[in-house]
């Protein structure tokens, strides 16, 4: 009898209390990722084994190098603003700055440098900009980032959702209709994880509001409406 309880109680627990690696695969997947192709200016032509790196302030995250064709990726990234710089042994140094990653999205940036035509090498600088059609953008919806968190009039997560095309939002602070949707069709997630009921975040602690109201990946099954996804600020993006 007692052998018998005892193997219950392990089946019981198997069973009904996930192991750390199945509690983590929970967790949902909440970061973005940079991408894109480095061309010699004068000639157009890709350049193989380039390299770039990733920068927050002056603090390098990460780097890595372009293939043959010229392309480079680095990923996975907490959303945020970055710099990215891209260098290559007797060409000039391009650098671009504000490049916006958003959740669960691929931003393209492309490049360009050329050959030196002095001693000294210069550096170009400049401001990323997003483009009108995001050739990485897969989901329709809106991405507030800090710029817009600081100068918007309301400090209520849901009046910020209410910006994006198609939520409906009767008064300020009430419940969100996401394109006809019931106000409990709305999914919220917060650095990857899903939030059932009503939460309480400081909007200084807000990095990014991605608000998905269609073409919603696959990784959120549980909602009928729209999907909101707060990323807080980490020790790199803090500002």
């Amino acid at each position: 009898m007692k052998t018998l309880n005892l193997l219950l109680s392990v089946c019981f627990t198997i069973l009904f209390f996930p192991s750390p690696t199945q509690a983590s695969a929970l967790m949902l997947t909440n970061d973005g990722e940079i991408s894109g192709k480095v061309i010699d200016k004068n000639t157009n032509l890709p350049m193989a084994f380039a390299n770039v790196v990733l920068m927050n302030g002056d603090a390098i995250i990460t780097g890595t190098t372009t293939d043959e064709k010229g392309y480079f990726k680095i990923k996975p990234l907490a959303a945020g603003m970055y710099t990215i710089k891209c260098s290559y042994l007797g060409y000039t140094t391009q650098v671009r700055n504000k490049v916006v990653v958003t959740s669960n999205q691929v931003t393209v940036v492309d490049m360009g440098i050329e050959l030196m035509a002095s001693a000294i090498p210069p550096i170009d600088i400049s401001d990323y900009r997003i483009p009108l059609i995001d050739k990485g953008q897969v989901s329709s919806g809106i991405s507030l980032g800090v710029e817009e968190i600081k100068t918007a009039a309301t400090r209520d997560v849901k009046d910020y959702v209410a910006m994006a095309p198609g939520v409906y939002q009767s008064d300020d602070g009430q419940s969100l209709n996401v394109r006809g949707s019931r106000s409990d069709a709305t999914q919220y997630v917060i650095d990857g994880v899903k939030v059932w009921g009503g939460f309480s975040l400081p909007m200084s602690a807000i990095e990014q509001i991605t608000v998905l109201t269609g073409g919603i990946p696959a990784q959120y099954g549980d909602a009928t409406g729209g999907i909101v996804v707060i990323t807080t600020k980490s020790g790199f993006t803090r500002r």
